[in-house]
C-alpha cells in the first residue's frame, strides 16, 4: 500500500509534511549564514560569497513560509463587532 500523497491529507497533515519537508534546507542554509557572517567581520573588503549565501538563505526562507501558507484562509474574527461591543 502506498502512503497517501500530500494533497489526499487533511490540511493540518499538508501544513506538518510541508514543515518537515523543508525543516533540514532551511537549517543548512542558516548554518551556511555562521560562516558568511565571520566572513564579512574579518575581512576588510565585503565578499560576494556571503551575500549569494544570504541572497539563498532568504530565498529558502521566503519560499517556505510561502509554501506553508499557501491555500490558508485568514483568521475570521470571534463576533460581529456592534457599536458597545468588540471581540
Amino acid at each position: 500500500m502506498t502512503p497517501p500523497t500530500p494533497k489526499a491529507l487533511p490540511a493540518s497533515q499538508r501544513r506538518a509534511h510541508h514543515a518537515q519537508r523543508w525543516r533540514w534546507p532551511l537549517v543548512g542554509m542558516l548554518l551556511l549564514t555562521i560562516p558568511a557572517f565571520y566572513a564579512e567581520l574579518l575581512e576588510a573588503a565585503p565578499a560576494h560569497w556571503s551575500n549569494a549565501v544570504y541572497f539563498v538563505a532568504a530565498v529558502a526562507t521566503a519560499a517556505s513560509m510561502a509554501q506553508a501558507g499557501w491555500g490558508r484562509r485568514p483568521p475570521q474574527p470571534c463576533c460581529k463587532p456592534t457599536r458597545w461591543t468588540c471581540c
